[in-house]
């Protein structure tokens, strides 16, 4: 994978915009319903979205002109999406039920402007946690009862983090080369990236003004997980001294200001093969030769899109060692940045 898998840490709102360079090139007739679902199961979230619209192909009107009227992105009738649960041995275990609702109206999921309709804004969502040894069967049909498309994934687990507190970054007072990051990936992860959180508190001793803060690290991008074991493989190591380096970089010298550290957080994003596959091929596409008509990975059934899963697990917490709170305070990369015990 050319890309970091880090992308599916965030949540992921896509939209396909289907345009040629050749005006030669058609992939569809007139009036033919083609439907396009972006939908990421998350078995850690108490929430799930899908979203759901339609091919906007037309022999007579341009693209941009469709693209900026919602009729030509959503389908007319409200859709009933459902998703079945099945365990391990295929034995069907429950139904659960999206309900439609306007984007907008959720933090986070507002749509930028643009060349698409602002408005509205529709996603399908569903409040409810899923379990995470089931496959979910996604069935979406129309309001006379025929099925528009299907698809099935199954769930990315949770990962088990092996680290214990409080952390070590030092080694015979120097800082450690090689700090281990021990871990379980979560059932179905093929890829995993581990994020580490710094937090810490500000104090401007001239206001005493109290403010919360933390930065974000990436340790860790594409590990491979062994189906069999759930470890990634190689044991992932970072060096110590890339977290001081990074504080030196991202926090600013500031005389005024009295710095204390509150706890580093884990996080571990897991993501299943059906996403990696989409991945993998929208990256291989990219490039000089992306402007030509491509083929897109679907596992959407008589449409278009991805349908899989990701697991984000948070490890909070965890605290340092004297050794190594002392560093940051007096150490050569953190001295000047006002840290205290």
């Amino acid at each position: 994978m050319k890309k970091n898998i880090s992308i599916f840490s965030v949540i992921v709102v896509l939209f396909f915009v289907f345009t040629s360079c050749k005006n030669t090139f058609n992939i569809a007739a007139d009036w033919k319903e083609i439907p396009v679902v972006y939908g990421l199961l998350d078995a850690d979230s108490s929430v799930q979205y899908i979203k759901i619209e339609k091919a906007f192909l037309d022999q007579h009107l341009s693209a941009l002109q469709m693209a900026s009227n919602p009729d030509s992105m959503y389908y007319h009738q409200t859709l009933n999406v459902k998703i079945d649960g099945y365990d391990q041995y295929g034995h069907y275990k429950e139904t659960k039920i999206f309900t439609l609702i306007d984007g907008d109206t959720v933090p986070g999921l507002q749509k930028q402007s643009g060349v698409f309709a602002n408005s509205p804004n529709l996603f399908y969502r569903l409040k409810s946690t899923l379990k995470e040894a089931y496959t979910y069967n996604l069935t979406v049909t129309k309001a006379d009862g025929s099925i528009l498309t299907t698809s099935s994934t199954n769930l990315v687990g949770s990962s088990t983090m092996l680290v214990s507190s409080p952390l070590s970054l030092l080694y015979r007072n120097d800082y450690n080369p090689k700090v281990l990051t021990a871990f379980e990936g979560g059932a179905n992860a093929v890829y995993c990236d581990v994020t580490l959180r710094f937090r810490y508190s500000e104090k401007d001793l001239t206001t005493s003004i109290l403010t919360h803060r933390y930065l974000d690290l990436p340790l860790f991008t594409q590990l491979a997980i062994n189906p069999l074991t759930l470890v990634p493989e190689p044991q992932p190591t970072f060096d110590g001294r890339a977290l001081y380096e990074f504080l030196e970089q991202e926090i600013p010298v500031n005389g005024n200001m009295q710095r204390t550290f509150e706890g580093i957080d884990f996080f571990i994003f897991g993501v299943n093969q059906n996403l990696v596959n989409y991945v993998n091929v929208q990256n291989a596409q990219a490039g000089i030769t992306s402007g030509t008509a491509q083929l897109d990975y679907s596992n959407i059934k008589n449409g278009l899109g991805i349908f899989a899963s990701r697991a984000t697990k948070v490890f909070p917490n965890y605290t340092l060692e004297a050794k190594t709170l002392d560093s940051l305070k007096t150490g050569k990369y953190t001295y000047n940045l006002g840290f205290n015990h």
